[in-house]
Order: C-alpha cells, then structure tokens, then sequence
C-alpha cells in the first residue's frame, strides 16, 4: 500500500464492451484553478489508450459477446502498456520498460460493471493481477459514474461545486436519468425499459442497409433531409428546431414520453420504424428495406432522430424542472451526436429561470465513447473520498446499478 502522502497517480482500465482502453491519470497543481477560486488540485489525463473493434464487429452487423472477449484478450497488454509509456506506440520489446512503469502508480481503476462479462473480467483480471502483484490498492467504477465523470474533462471543469447534477447517459448499451448529490451519492430516476438509444440507432442502420455502426449513418442523412426539407440549400445549416418547416409524411411515436416517469422505451420507436419500412417496399414493389430510395431514407432517419430527440429533452427538462440542478451533463457515446445535444440545451435553456443559470456540458468527442480515462477520473473522487479497495475484496458484477 502506498503512502498516503504520494502524488496520485491512477492506471484506469476499461472493457465493459467492446473497446480496450487504458489511462494514465496523474493529480497536478494547477495555478490557473486557485485563480479562478478552485482547489489547486485536479486530475489531468497523460494518457488515454483504446483499441477499438468496430471493423471486427462491422463484419457481423453488432457485437458478438464471445469475439468481443477473445479482442480484448489480445489487445489488453498493449494497450496497457502504451498508456504506461504515455501514448508511445509499443511493441513486445517494449512490455519490460512499460513494467517498469508500474512503479510510479499508486492506484488502480478498472471498470468491474455493467457490461459484457466476458469483456470485463479481462480488464477486471488484469486490474487486479497488477494490484496483486504491486500491492497496490483498486478502485472498482461504475460504467455510467465513468461517463458522468468524462463531462468533467476539460481544463478548469470540475463537479465539486456543481451539485446537483442531472446526467442523461445514453450509449448503445444504457439509457438512463441520474441525479448526482454528490461524490459517489447518486439516485437512478429512470432508465430503458428495453433498447437503448444507441442500439436503437444501429437497428435502423441495419434495417436500412447503412453498415456498423449505425448512428453515425442515420444522423448523417437526418442531416441532409433536415437541411434541404428547412430551405437551407445555400447556408447547409441544421434548423434546430424539432419540426422540419417543410411538411413531411413520416411521424414515429415518442413512447413513454408522458408518462410520468423518466423511465425510456425504445423497443416499440424501432417496431414502427421496421412497419413503416414495410409498407414502403410494398407500395414501390421492392425487394428489401435496403433498396429504398436515398432521399426517403433520408426522411426515415430524420423521424426517427426527432422522435429520439424529443423523448430525450422532453423527459430531462421535466427532471430539471423538478429537481432544480445546477448542472445538467449528456454523456455516453451517443452524446457525439451534435443535433440531440442542441435540443437537450435548448429545451433544457428554455425552462430556466430568469435568475438562475443552469450549466450544460457534455464530453470532448474524443471522450464521448467507452475509455479508461472517465474510469480514471471517477476513481479518483473515490481516492480522495477514501474509497479504496484491495484486490481480493471486489468483484465484476455485468449489471452492477449505480444506486
């Protein structure tokens, strides 16, 4: 066990799905945040490795559990050891040196939930392998604290005087609505009933014929539809609002989205959008969803994002205007995508109070996704709270709950 009295310095491991990921977080004195009337201490990112496996996955439409673990496996030590070396791209000949590494951090962080299980008892063995052998102490992280945590990235960004935080996780494998109190203090207020938004995103792609991953591919054509339908051919700018100028013939439900909780369901948007898919190819006498023409899968995916997006703002606005946070945060991989981020603000802007100013934040892009670094930035909350465990007293738990 370390001295208490030495520099943080955190190696944080993720592999909750499907990718591999390893960071380097190191407590530093900053002297620009005294300044502005902040502790001088904060956690900054040296490092921050992941080794994706979309194109593996790409091949199969999603992804396959047991070819996700077996990636993980061949990817865990070097990425480990890259993020050791700072971002220095490594080789077998390198792993001795990374090794040596070790012996400047003072804890470990690895994610122990949820997620796949057999991807996550590879980063959770080789976490506590390392602590075993260094005798160090291991932070376990909540996937989803992670991702609340990566809003709180950026320099001069910190949590410590932002509470109560709101925060709306939405990835391919989560979608949910969590009041954060405090360091480690959170209440669930709601959650998927069934699909999440992301894998909801990736079930119309397929349907669509559009490839893996599919968010990126239907935001990109509910782009050009919203762009042309609204009249903006010369500026090819989005018009931020949620009903196109222009009429249109496709309108997909907003399940649950007045029902008095902040739970989500996606199952039954996909079914409609599936339905209407198919009524389609019957009446242009076509084999398959995928031989629609562009410019009306352009406006399938345009219904689609609207609905997803007016669920999303409308549930997180009623969440602020009943529980008053001083921050709201949007995070998890789905939070890259620049259009529901303007409608959560804006719907969340527009029931702020005059004397009142509620902050929005969201990840930098890079850290929307899964990576180690949101792993490591929590643990180190649970650090300086006294949070630490040793490697024989914690456990990986696929749907471990944050409250």
């Amino acid at each position: 066990m370390n001295n208490k009295n030495t520099k943080i310095r955190i190696l944080a491991i993720e592999t909750s799905c499907d990718e591999t990921a390893a960071a380097v977080i190191e407590e530093q004195l900053d002297g620009s945040r005294i300044k502005s009337g902040m502790t001088g201490l904060r956690p900054v990112i040296l490092s921050n490795i992941i080794s994706s496996q979309i194109d593996l996955h790409a091949q199969t439409g999603g992804v396959v559990p047991e070819v996700a673990s077996r990636a993980h496996m061949e990817a865990i030590i070097p990425v480990i050891s890259q993020a050791l070396l700072l971002g220095r791209e490594v080789g077998p000949a390198d792993y001795q040196e990374a090794i040596e590494e070790l012996s400047g951090i003072t804890h470990i962080a690895v994610t122990a939930g949820p997620g796949l299980i057999g991807s996550l008892l590879v980063g959770f063995n080789a976490a506590k392998t390392m602590a075993y052998a260094r005798g160090l102490p291991i932070i376990p992280i909540n996937h989803i604290e992670g991702h609340i945590y990566s809003a709180f990235s950026r320099e001069l960004s910190s949590a410590d005087d932002q509470f109560p935080i709101l925060a709306l996780t939405v990835s391919g494998g989560h979608t949910s609505l969590t009041l954060m109190k405090d360091h480690g203090i959170y209440e669930t207020l709601g959650q998927t009933l069934d699909d999440a938004v992301g894998e909801a995103y990736d079930k119309v792609a397929k349907l669509l014929g559009l490839g893996y991953p599919g968010g990126p591919a239907i935001s990109k054509l509910a782009c050009e539809f919203r762009r042309l339908g609204a009249g903006s051919r010369e500026s090819g700018e989005e018009t931020p609002n949620f009903k196109l100028q222009t009429p249109n013939s496709i309108v997909f439900p907003r399940p649950v989205m007045n029902d008095g909780t902040y739970n989500f369901s996606f199952s039954g948007l996909k079914t409609s959008v599936l339905q209407k898919t198919k009524d389609i190819v019957l009446e242009l006498n076509l084999n398959s969803p995928t031989e629609i023409p562009d410019e009306i899968k352009q406006e399938i995916a345009y219904a689609f994002e609207e609905a997803v997006a007016e669920v999303l703002a409308t549930k997180t606005a009623r969440a602020v205007k009943e529980f008053q946070p001083k921050t709201v945060v949007f995070a998890g991989g789905v939070s890259a995508n620049q259009y529901l981020a303007s409608q959560i603000q804006l719907k969340v802007e527009s029931i702020k109070s005059k004397d009142k100013t509620i902050q929005f934040l969201t990840p930098p892009r890079d850290m929307t996704g899964d990576n180690a670094a949101m792993i490591g930035l929590a643990a180190y909350h649970h650090i300086k709270q006294g949070k630490i465990s040793n490697w024989d007293e914690i456990d990986v738990d696929s749907n471990w709950e944050l409250t």
